[in-house]
């Protein structure tokens, strides 16, 4: 009930909400929106983090038992799963890996092995952990929300499109982001207590409610 309730009085804003507490998102493609704390200035309860996933077309791919060995020295993957991968002609398209660190993608890349290419990609990462994760929930591998606020409002944290040129081109734009009604100073306090609690009481569980 009082998950239901904090979700009922979130409200989504753009750019001059955040902005004016220097916390704008930079407006990059591909990008989920960020959500947020109610405290002064927010906290970031839920962020995506800049990889790289990359990528082959198998038929492109002219010599599999070269390159394999080459990726796998780079990625730290074993060459047999690299060059089965490569070798999947019928396919049009395949993952290699997914969202690695942007710097192991650019050695990729500098590899110029035809057919290998490399993808801006971004994780979800929650940097408060556990903190309100009841509530915030989670986004999956293709940053589709699964659970809480993350699927709650996944139409406006996704991505979608803007005009540019004018209006006669449009671009991937960053999602939205959302602010909550959620004090993490609150939340922290009351989970260390609710914590303390089943430790001297031996529970397996326990909630605590905050009433003003």
């Amino acid at each position: 009930a009082v998950a239901a309730s904090v979700v009922k009085m979130i409200v989504v804003v753009g750019d001059d909400r955040l902005r004016s507490a220097n916390l704008a998102p930079k407006r990059e493609t591909g990008r989920r929106g960020e959500i947020f704390s109610s405290d002064t200035p927010p906290t970031k309860l839920a962020i995506s983090v800049e990889t790289a996933s990359i990528y082959a077309h198998p038929a492109k791919v002219s010599n599999s038992v070269a390159a394999a060995p080459r990726l796998a020295r780079i990625l730290g993957l074993p060459v047999s799963d690299i060059r089965a991968a490569l070798e999947q002609k019928g396919k049009p398209f395949v993952w290699i890996v997914r969202r690695i660190d942007t710097r192991i993608a650019k050695l990729v890349e500098k590899l110029s092995i035809r057919g290998v290419g490399v993808q801006e990609d971004w994780r979800r990462f929650y940097p408060g952990r556990e903190l309100a994760s009841h509530v915030v929930g989670f986004a999956g591998l293709d940053n589709e929300g699964l659970e809480g606020i993350e699927k709650f409002y996944d139409a406006d944290l996704r991505t979608g499109t803007e005009e540019t040129g004018g209006g006669a081109e449009t671009r991937e734009a960053p999602g939205r982001a959302v602010v909550t009604t959620l004090d993490t100073v609150i939340q922290q306090v009351v989970g260390d207590e609710v914590a303390k609690a089943r430790a001297r009481l031996g529970a397996d569980w326990g909630s605590g409610v905050v009433m003003d």
